[in-house]
């Protein structure tokens, strides 16, 4: 049923986006790439919506059922107003073929890369078996948070119940998380469509991502190129297919080293990787408009998109505040570019006003780094961000050429967008000259935050070399079809070499390589409808006919089955009502693994099942189902090497007083 109700929920929501799109496309009297423009910011609405709702009434711990019903309401009163105010109908001529066969000359290699693109993703046995490094917070949250009387008040990590003195210290421990409401707005627009959310994360929302990441470039290439050509600007976005662990330490002539690739490979639906796709060409786009004339709209607008991005995660606010200082500086370059008439006087004091601008900036660097609780604070942080940044950013390819490319297209570009370039370019030698890491620290809060920026950073460098490669092909408007086959060669080139070379591609399969021992496979998608390992599935599935609350479950940390393991983390994504018993003290923890493991007697977990309350053991070894059996445990689900085993825990007798 999932499958026929994701292509449900991407029309719907298209149409949504579309909608709510069209006050900015007026506003902003935007004349290439409407539709790209429209579904961008109706996204953006959507989530900004989601934010103003959601952030109170996380704060205060509210139920999720009175979310999810006004969120709902205020979307429809938003459709409503919107229709009615600009009076608009259904028109049969935007659905014809005419129109249709134009939009896909427009878009077509967009939809090919995103279909690619989530075809690798959900074949990629990395998340299906080792829960994809955070699926077991972000999935989670959005699994338990369906439901819950009172938001923010379990554990994501093991799906236990929160006990503080209030909701509000609930929330408040949460911390900057708190302001993050995209996994309530995924786990009521799941809930709209009766879509596992699991399958909606791991499958509805990576299309839904991939799709809207690369219209965002394709828009932002189009303040460069001609629209019927800007879509191309995406093929050196292939590279990004190729495995991140090959990617960097393979043969390759090229190195992609962009922190947590893996992200935008297997967890485009993470917050953390929408911002980090999304926040550097979105402010860059909509900032250029106040770069030329300030108006309280375009300002309005930009603290609009930071609230919808800060929904996915708090680093967007660090994007905010690099990016608008560096417009700031354009702003004024830009005054002194209008104010002088003499191209000296306009170098000279140019050159004058930057050289002050990176002295400042050093020099801020230099007063924070003195600083001891500056040093406290923020020093492992600026260690760790300078060890990423010697070890891998200076080799990554596109890292080499980013100030090549990004001149190289000012040259080129003889519009009215070459500050946008301009602007691109201070961030890139902010980062590039490695003189701020406190500074950079400090601004995005953590290490991964600044690495994160980096990863931004070279995306758009990536951006920019596709850009260069169409302007050169489409020299004075020749050869416009060689950019579409050469598009498509390069795409079909490197799933081509995926493919065959699939075999040395597990061979990196540590963690951060995203990649397992497996490699690529269709089992994900064709074992089940749920995107999770059959015993998982299943085990959730029975869970969901439990009445609500809250149900403690053992199973072994990684479990075996099928040749491989399954991180135990996933059973907590596959029903709100499973709780794991990693709260218990490690000595009583490895107490469990053992006996499930097969290494200990029944008699020595007594004790911790009794006072563990747990009642709900899951093992994949035929001789532990048989041990527990033999101790008075139920079979409540029997599969294919995997068992289910029930027992209430309260009626175990023990000879002397278990420490908890």
């Amino acid at each position: 049923m999932n499958y026929v109700l994701m292509p449900i929920f991407l029309i719907i929501i298209t149409i949504i986006y579309y909608i709510l799109g069209r006050h900015l496309m007026e506003m902003f009297h935007v004349q290439k790439h409407q539709y790209a423009f429209r579904i961008l910011t109706g996204f953006l609405t959507v989530f900004f919506i989601g934010f103003i709702i959601g952030f109170p009434m996380q704060l205060l711990s509210l139920s999720w059922i009175l979310f999810a019903i006004v969120y709902a309401l205020v979307l429809i009163l938003c459709l409503v107003f919107t229709i009615r105010h600009y009076h608009m109908t259904f028109d049969k001529s935007k659905l014809s073929k005419k129109t249709l066969k134009c939009h896909f000359k427009k878009y077509w290699f967009v939809y090919l890369l995103t279909c690619l693109f989530t075809l690798l993703s959900v074949t990629n046995t990395q998340p299906y078996y080792l829960n994809n490094y955070n699926d077991d917070y972000y999935i989670a949250k959005v699994v338990h948070l369906i439901q819950t009387p009172h938001l923010l008040n379990q554990n994501y990590f093991y799906g236990n119940v929160i006990s503080t003195s209030g909701h509000l210290a609930n929330a408040l421990a949460q911390g900057h998380r708190m302001f993050n409401t995209y996994e309530l707005v995924y786990s009521a627009l799941c809930s709209y469509f009766h879509i596992s959310p699991v399958f909606f994360c791991r499958f509805v929302m990576v299309i839904h991502n991939y799709y809207l990441t690369f219209l965002l470039y394709t828009m932002f290439a189009g303040l460069f190129l001609k629209e019927s050509i800007s879509q191309y600007s995406l093929m050196v976005f292939a590279f990004l297919m190729i495995p991140s662990g090959y990617a960097s330490r393979g043969n390759l002539p090229i190195k992609i080293r962009m922190y947590e690739n893996w992200r935008f490979q297997t967890a485009i639906f993470y917050g953390g990787s929408v911002t980090r796709v999304f926040s550097l060409s979105l402010f860059l786009y909509f900032g250029s408009f106040w770069v030329k004339k300030i108006s309280k709209n375009y300002i309005l607008t930009y603290i609009f998109i930071l609230l919808a991005l800060l929904s996915f995660q708090t680093n967007a606010l660090s994007y905010f505040i690099i990016v608008s200082l560096v417009l700031i500086v354009a702003k004024i370059e830009r005054m002194i570019l209008y104010k002088f008439d003499t191209r000296k006087k306009k170098v000279y004091y140019s050159i004058i006003f930057l050289s002050l601008a990176f002295i400042v900036l050093i020099i801020s660097n230099t007063i924070l780094s003195s600083f001891d609780w500056i040093a406290k604070n923020i020093d492992n942080n600026a260690q760790t961000y300078e060890l990423y940044y010697a070890n891998a950013f200076i080799y990554d390819f596109f890292a080499l050429t980013g100030f090549a490319s990004i001149t190289y297209m000012m040259y080129l570009d003889h519009g009215k967008y070459r500050l946008l370039s301009f602007s691109l370019l201070l961030i890139y030698l902010i980062f590039r000259l490695d003189t701020n890491s406190y500074l950079l620290t400090l601004l995005s809060f953590n290490s991964y935050g600044g690495a994160r920026m980096l990863t931004s950073l070279l995306m758009m460098c990536m951006l920019y070399c596709g850009m260069i490669l169409v302007k050169l092909i489409t020299y004075k408007n020749r050869a416009k079809r060689l950019c579409g086959m050469l598009s498509f060669v390069i795409v079909f080139a490197t799933i081509t070499g995926i493919y065959i070379n699939n075999d040395t591609l597990k061979k990196y399969n540590l963690v951060e390589d995203n990649m397992t021992s497996v490699g690529y496979s269709l089992k994900p998608v064709i074992a089940n409808q749920y995107m999770l390992p059959t015993p998982i599935a299943q085990t959730g599935l029975y869970f969901n006919t439990l009445k609500y609350g809250q149900y403690r479950l053992m199973s072994e940390y990684s479990i075996p089955y099928e040749h491989t393991y399954i991180d135990s983390h996933c059973l907590l994504y596959s029903s709100n009502r499973i709780e794991l018993y990693y709260f218990l003290s490690k000595q009583n923890t490895e107490s469990i693994a053992n006996y499930l493991a097969g290494k200990k007697n029944y008699n020595d977990i007594l004790g911790i099942l009794k006072v563990s309350k747990c009642n709900y053991i899951l093992t994949t070894r035929i001789n532990i189902k048989n041990d527990l059996k033999s101790h008075g445990w139920i079979t409540k689900i029997s599969g294919k090497d995997y068992w289910l085993m029930y027992k209430d825990t309260s009626t175990i007798k023990i000879d002397k007083k278990f420490v908890y």
